[in-house]
């Protein structure tokens, strides 16, 4: 009798563990899933830098092929950096 209750417990016990040790995989392999998909996607901020600085590069294309004056140059590229401080 003492037998069957001690190998009861010991099957309780092994469960238990088991049930433990893959929930905590589980979560280890969630986070690690989350971390990746995390550093893939930029920041909004960083995106909207580049964006900013895509324009402001392009502008300078059109400034330097004489389409904008340096004058209108600024005026655009300070509203740009203007609209990204809102």
């Amino acid at each position: 009798m003492l037998t069957i209750a001690f190998i009861s417990l010991s099957v309780a016990a092994l469960l238990i563990v088991l049930f433990l040790a893959l929930s905590s995989i589980r979560k280890g392999l969630d986070a690690k899933n989350n971390r990746s998909s995390r550093s893939r996607s930029e920041p909004k901020e960083i995106k909207n830098n580049k964006s900013i600085s895509n324009e402001i590069k392009k502008l300078d294309k059109l400034r330097k092929s004489g389409v904008l004056t340096k004058q209108e140059f600024n005026q655009i590229k300070l509203k740009l950096i203007n609209k990204k401080a809102l």
